[in-house]
């Protein structure tokens, strides 16, 4: 009975740091190069919403920002974005 107890305990703390963890990931991770692509020609077909297109996306101005350094940093991030960018005004 205190071995089931136990056991009980131990697998909701793992279920709850699970939790936790997946929830904190997909609050402060990081976007794809082409997510980013789709938010950044948003922003360019209408720069007045800026703040509003960020928002629904669950960002600031300097997390973008942010974002965008980080993925200039890599060559092959770098041609993702610029690809899904210009895929993204031409639709």
């Amino acid at each position: 009975m205190k071995t089931r107890y136990v056991c009980s305990v131990i697998c909701s703390l793992i279920l709850l740091a699970g939790i936790s963890a997946c929830k904190n990931e997909v609050a402060t991770g990081e976007l794809t190069p082409e997510q980013l692509a789709d938010l950044g020609a948003r922003i360019y077909a209408n720069p007045e919403n800026q703040s509003a297109i960020l928002s629904d996306a669950g960002m600031t101005e300097a997390d973008f920002r942010l974002q965008i350094e980080n993925i200039s940093t890599s060559t092959d991030a770098s041609s993702r974005y610029r690809k899904s960018f210009e895929q993204q005004l031409q639709n």
